[in-house]
């Protein structure tokens, strides 16, 4: 596999990178194996993943490049435990009645007391934590 300068310089940063995912570290270091000669079975032994993940990973930096290293496709990955649409309306639900609580205890927005005087806050009744 052969890959350009400007490639390798950010496969390297990656590869060293304490702050990308997991996933992209071993990337980065199963594509920089792989442009150094070494044959999938040896990348993947090394990074600890299946020569089926290497090939794979190959194939696709063979046709996207960098554009889209990291990006999760379409339909893989963790699905979310709440619909879109329900999260949605929870979120607006919660809001409402937040709203609703605020305007039954004449609560304003910035935390004071309803009578705006110190000391009525419920972290001033509860007093310093040990």
């Amino acid at each position: 596999m052969v890959i350009t300068d400007a490639e390798r310089e950010v496969l390297e940063a990656l590869s060293r990178s304490q702050t990308a995912t997991h996933g992209e570290v071993i990337r980065a270091k199963a594509l920089l194996a792989a442009a150094e000669g070494m044959a999938n079975t040896a990348i993947a032994a090394e990074v600890g993943v299946s020569p089926a993940t290497v090939t794979a990973w190959r194939a696709r930096f063979g046709r996207d490049r960098l554009a889209n290293f990291g990006v999760v496709a379409e339909g893989r990955g963790r699905k979310p435990s709440i619909p879109k649409e329900k999260d949605r309306c929870d979120r607006r639900r919660d809001a409402a009645l937040k709203a609703a609580w605020r305007d039954a205890l004449e609560l304003p927005d910035d935390g004071q007391s309803p009578r705006g005087e110190p000391g009525h806050r419920a972290a001033d009744l509860v007093g310093p934590r040990a």
